[in-house]
């Protein structure tokens, strides 16, 4: 017995070894998870940007004019914005900005057990799941096949080079279907149709979409007591996009703001889904913009913002 015990441990060491290597690396190579949380909890500034990959996409705080920190990231929901946004007041009591993603997809609600909630956990000290999160501890099995593909990007010969700023943005984030394509419009809009089938469906269920209002109604609340201007924003989408728009989840999202609106007539909301400064060119997919498509969307936000203050 002794003696399985021992080759059991000299197997199994090299395995675990290399797992803890890994997950060392994880936690503090320079990535966009880094970058921003050191950024959200070690700077002070005026606004915060939260969403899901829309914003976090869209949004370069290198061209704001007020120093800005941008949290959003892919996927993330209205709840993990909320606690976000309560952990930004504690580290910067000051805070005037909030910029809220309002896309046309983002009444949606990840389950309890996501996988990057541990990350969140992790890197921002948010409580997202009221479950002890043992991947909070070990990052690297909260999604391994995630992180095997991440590992296996690194070690590619084609991998993509990130360029990251202070505030986590990556200055060279134009990989996607669009350039693959290389922007051939004609291509873009007969293929989209099977790209974009996912948009065809109804939507959230209705609790989903219940859940939802109460997180926005409760950010609308805590910026209301905090004198911070909440400002909502849909960001540019191509048109192969806005065309699977439908007319119901459209109205449904006018009603939800409004209803925002009349306790909090200092909401702001931007639309620029529609927008037409924007062309192919702008864009990585249908529904996100390339990093020349942030810096002009940024300087676009960054001007109604001014205006504000006029």
């Amino acid at each position: 017995m002794t003696l399985f015990l021992k080759r059991a441990c000299l197997f199994s060491l090299p395995i675990i070894v290399t797992a803890v290597c890994l997950e060392v690396y994880i936690k503090s190579s320079e990535s966009a998870y880094l970058l921003k949380s050191s950024y959200f909890k070690g700077q002070e500034y005026e606004g915060i940007v939260l969403g899901s990959s829309h914003n976090q996409n869209a949004i370069n705080p290198e061209y704001f004019s007020m120093k800005t920190c941008n949290v959003a990231m892919g996927s993330q929901d209205l709840k993990t914005d909320l606690l976000l946004l309560k952990k930004s007041i504690e580290h910067n009591p000051n805070l005037k900005y909030v910029i809220l993603e309002m896309s046309y997809h983002r009444f949606r609600e990840n389950p309890k057990n996501y996988w990057r909630n541990s990350i969140n956990e992790y890197f921002y000290d948010i409580n997202v799941s009221k479950e002890v999160n043992f991947s909070k501890y070990f990052l690297l099995s909260s999604n391994l096949k995630f992180f095997r593909n991440f590992f296996g990007q690194i070690l590619s010969s084609r991998k993509h080079v990130y360029n990251y700023n202070q505030f986590g943005f990556d200055k060279n984030d134009f990989d996607g279907i669009f350039k693959q394509m290389n922007y051939d419009e004609k291509k873009i809009i007969q293929t989209a149709k099977k790209r974009l089938r996912s948009n065809n469906r109804s939507g959230p269920d209705s609790l989903v979409i219940l859940r939802a209002v109460s997180y926005l109604k409760k950010i609308n609340e805590i910026c209301i007591k905090n004198n911070i201007r909440l400002v909502l924003v849909a960001p540019p989408v191509y048109k192969t996009y806005s065309n699977e728009f439908r007319e119901f989840n459209l109205n449904r999202r006018s009603k939800i703001i409004d209803l925002l609106y009349k306790v909090n007539p200092n909401l702001l909301w931007l639309n620029f889904e529609k927008s037409n400064s924007f062309n192919i060119n702008h864009f990585k997919n249908d529904d996100h913009l390339n990093a020349n498509g942030a810096r002009l969307f940024t300087t676009m936000l960054n001007d109604s913002l001014k205006q504000l203050n006029r």
